[in-house]
């Protein structure tokens, strides 16, 4: 189950609504939504993690990161590699798991680059 995510800077009034993030029954896989930030002309978008296409949709740039590395006082996690011990003893491969995004923190604000940005969960997709 996915959710829709709101993004809220307390300080100059930054608001970008309908952020989906992670993924639905339908598409997932296809789709995993993360909020994304631009290293090139500072957009903030979401964006599909398993796109490797994936650019920023204002400059066309591909130097884009997953925003919760612009996260107050907290390292980014690493993806992580998850099977369990049935999965391995019928051969399975490992798959690779991504690191929920925390909605909850203080997040750097694409506009006045303060860290005073909020995400607020708005609704749940499926």
């Amino acid at each position: 189950m996915g959710s829709i995510i709101t993004a809220k800077c307390n300080k100059c009034d930054f608001i970008k609504k309908g952020i989906k993030i992670e993924c639905g029954m339908t598409n997932h896989k296809v789709f995993e939504g993360y909020p994304y930030s631009c290293n090139e002309c500072n957009d903030f978008f979401q964006g599909n993690y398993k796109d490797p296409n994936l650019c920023c949709p204002s400059c066309s740039s591909k130097n884009v990161v997953i925003y919760s590395e612009h996260k107050l006082n907290k390292e980014p996690e690493p993806p992580k590699q998850k099977l369990s011990f049935f999965s391995k003893l019928l051969g399975k491969k490992e798959r690779v798991e991504l690191p929920k995004f925390d909605i909850y923190g203080y997040y750097k604000c694409p506009k006045c680059n303060e860290f005073t940005m909020e995400f607020y969960k708005t609704a749940l997709y499926d």
